[in-house]
């Protein structure tokens, strides 16, 4: 029986058997109308909403480091702006 790799989308690490992982879901594309970003265990099934996609995150590290991207893209740039 052949097994799907399943590798994180963040750092990359590919996961063993016994690891305890999560998924990020998240909007698929501006337009998506999904406001955010939410994690769950590893497992969860969003295929019946197109507007979601699904990234795996092997911990909690790597969750908070997706959860930061996510906020820092939401954030403005103020490159060569005075405060």
């Amino acid at each position: 029986m052949r097994l799907d790799t399943i590798q994180c989308d963040v750092c990359g690490i590919e996961r063993k058997e016994a690891n305890h992982w999560f998924v990020a879901i998240v909007p698929r594309g501006e337009d998506s109308g999904v406001p955010g970003i939410a994690f769950g265990p590893l497992g969860v099934d969003v295929s019946d909403n197109p507007n979601l996609g699904i990234e795996h995150i092997c911990s909690q590290a790597c969750a908070h480091k997706r959860l930061s991207q996510w906020f820092t893209a939401l954030t403005p740039t103020t490159k060569g702006t005075a405060a």
